[in-house]
Parts: C-alpha cells; sequence; structure tokens
C-alpha cells in the first residue's frame, strides 16, 4: 500500500475527518496518477462518452464485486450489551431475579438489539444506493493483460487514456484512491449513530474499501454524493483523452471500430492497436 493510501486509511480507521480533508487539500495532487485508464466495451455508451468528453458514474451495486459500497453489519457491541445489562439490572433488584433469569432476559434481549441495528444498516445501505454513483479507474496501463480480460471486453473493447496532472477542481474533489484490506472495516454501531464525523468516515470507507483479492486493479475512484435519489446513472465532464487503445483481439473478432477511431480523428485523439509480442507474453500498442 502506498504512503498516501496508508494515510487516508489511518485517517479513515481513526474517524478523523479534518485530518482527512487536509490530507487531500495539501497532498493528493502529488499522489494522483498522471494517467489513469477505463477499460469498456464498444458499444454505443462508450462512443456516446468519448463524444461528449464525459465519464459515466454507475450505481456501485451494478459492479462485478458484491461487497462494493456495502457496509456490513458488525456484532452487537459491548455498549449496546452493557445498556441492556444496566437495563436488566435495574429490573433484577427490583423484581428480585436471580442471576439465571438475568442471563436468559440478556440473552432474549441480543437478537432485538441485533435486529434493530439491521435496520439501521440496511437503511444505510440503502442511501448508499440511491446517492451515490462512481467511476472506476485504474493506473494499469494497455500493457495489462488481465484488465483487457476483465474490463476490455475480452480484448475486443477499448482502453481510453485520461490525463490527470492538470485535472479541473471537480476531478481533484472527487477522486481517491481503493484502499486493499483482508477483512470489511470494523464498525461501531453506537459511534455510528451519534458522531457525524464517524458517519462520514464510514462513507468513505464503505466506498474505497475492497478486499485484497482486487489490489492487482490498483484501482482510483471518482465519486459523486446527489442531492435527490435516482436509480440511474450521472455524468461527469471528463479529463483530457490523451489517447484511445484499441484490443488486440478486435480484428480477429471483426469488431467494428470505425466509429471509435473517426471520432478520435475529429477529436485529435492519437488511436493505437494493441498488438501481440511474438516472443512473450506481453501487448504493444502500434499507432493506427
Amino acid at each position: 500500500m502506498s504512503v498516501f493510501r496508508k494515510k487516508i486509511a489511518e485517517y479513515l480507521n481513526a474517524s478523523n475527518l479534518p485530518g482527512l480533508r487536509k490530507l487531500c487539500f495539501e497532498h493528493k495532487k502529488e499522489y494522483i496518477p498522471k494517467k489513469l485508464y477505463k477499460y469498456c466495451p464498444i458499444n454505443d455508451y462508450s462512443v456516446q462518452n468519448i463524444q461528449r468528453n464525459q465519464l459515466w458514474l454507475n450505481n456501485p451495486r451494478q459492479f462485478n464485486d458484491p461487497f462494493d459500497s456495502w457496509l456490513l453489519k458488525a456484532q452487537a457491541d459491548e455498549k449496546s450489551k452493557h445498556f441492556i445489562m444496566t437495563l436488566i439490572g435495574r429490573g433484577a433488584e427490583f423484581f428480585q431475579f436471580s442471576e439465571i433469569v438475568q442471563e436468559q432476559a440478556l440473552r432474549l434481549a441480543e437478537p432485538q438489539i441485533q435486529a434493530s441495528q439491521q435496520k439501521y444498516y440496511d437503511r444505510f445501505n440503502e442511501t448508499i444506493n440511491s446517492l451515490i454513483r462512481v467511476v472506476c479507474l485504474t493506473e494499469n496501463d494497455p500493457s495489462s493483460t488481465i484488465m483487457w480480460g476483465h474490463y476490455g471486453n475480452l480484448h475486443k473493447g477499448i482502453c481510453l487514456e485520461y490525463d490527470f496532472s492538470n485535472c479541473d477542481d471537480d476531478c481533484f474533489d472527487m477522486i481517491m484512491p481503493v484502499l486493499y484490506y483482508e477483512s470489511p472495516p470494523i464498525i461501531k454501531y453506537n459511534e455510528m449513530t451519534n458522531d457525524d464525523d464517524y458517519l462520514e468516515c464510514i462513507v468513505h470507507q464503505s466506498i474505497i474499501t475492497k478486499s485484497c483479492e482486487w489490489e492487482y486493479e490498483s484501482e482510483w475512484r471518482l465519486t459523486k454524493s446527489l442531492s435527490t435519489p435516482t436509480d440511474s446513472g450521472v455524468p461527469q465532464y471528463a479529463p483530457y483523452l490523451r489517447q484511445i487503445f484499441i484490443g488486440a483481439l478486435a480484428e480477429e473478432h471483426k469488431v467494428d471500430y470505425s466509429e471509435v477511431s473517426n471520432l478520435a480523428a475529429k477529436l485529435s485523439v492519437p488511436v493505437s492497436m494493441m498488438k501481440r509480442q511474438t516472443n512473450s507474453f506481453k501487448l504493444i500498442a502500434e499507432p493506427l
């Protein structure tokens, strides 16, 4: 994990929202990669995005990771249990309950705690579902066979290279690196319901935290919070499009990429075709 990613993780884990904002304001520009890439199929949507110079931000529920931007319910924490035990203890004194009855009361109360918390988590996830939109980019350049295989329509799509060296304020504010962990963040239910900074940090964590299994993607995300709920994605003005790469299998599968290459010519954007090297498992870009 890079220094910048580690710092973000420290501030989020400590619920230090002012520290996170200060870090991003002062240092994020140093760490944003100069180039970021978007792999996608060749279709009406990708052509339209190039034509309109936009990125399309989607609902994370449509992504290929079931844990993406999804808050997992923690076990009932000690504060919740302590509160219930205090109530049971007071009742036990008044009604002179035995210790066995007190233990039974706690066992009966605990599912109610869990059910109450589950409703809160469900509402939280529904809110993210309706108000957060995300576009995924990667540091992995077009030589990455695995990124082509997973996101570039099996090497028949395109890879768009965006210049983030001088992105506008909107992109700068919205972009963050993804953090990779062995397990999801630990959620403290009581703090989540009583501390606004903690809640905002949890929202950030849920959106930019993924399993280590996805670390090969070296992902960065542009994230937008909407003012009103919607089921659809939303456009965002894109940084400068430096170059377009066409997948190595596009010609073999007779994919028509003429609309992309014609549009690129109008926009003065260079286009390259990815080719297999003859003596290695590497792809190289050859200008068209």
